[in-house]
């Protein structure tokens, strides 16, 4: 818990039990979570707009990422260090494991992209699909 409220501080953010307890959720997992999950997880303790809310402001302020995995369904995963409300650092792969269908979030230096002249990249997000540690052994 101290952990959470850690980062809540950090963020300027107030502590809340819904604010605390999603991102100990976050915490206990290393792959991204759906809403969906999270309600789950959390057993409908809090009602969709709640945690809608808790996520948007979690995203605005550099504390989750939205995860791009292919399908339609968005997914969050904890930011790393670097991340704030100005700008987030997640250029990073999202790797989909085919067997658990769990997205992970893989850290380590992605090529340099060069654009055709008069081409302004935005937003970067790379997908990659085979099976996870955990399921390749």
């Amino acid at each position: 818990m101290q952990e959470a409220i850690g980062l809540l501080r950090a963020h300027n953010l107030r502590k809340t039990p819904g604010r605390i307890d999603i991102l100990e959720e976050f915490m206990r997992n290393d792959y991204a979570l759906s809403h969906k999950d999270i309600e789950t997880s959390l057993g409908n303790k809090y009602d969709r707009v709640t945690l809608y809310r808790i996520m948007a402001g979690f995203e605005e302020c550099g504390l989750v990422h939205r995860v791009y995995d292919g399908d339609s369904t968005s997914k969050y995963a904890l930011c790393s260090n670097n991340c704030d409300e100005h700008n987030h650092q997640d250029d990073h792969i999202h790797f989909v494991c085919e067997n658990c269908e769990k997205t992970y979030c893989l850290d380590f230096e992605l090529p340099e992209i060069i654009l055709p002249k008069n081409y302004r990249l935005s937003e970067l997000s790379v997908l990659a699909k085979g099976k996870c540690e955990k399921c390749s052994a």
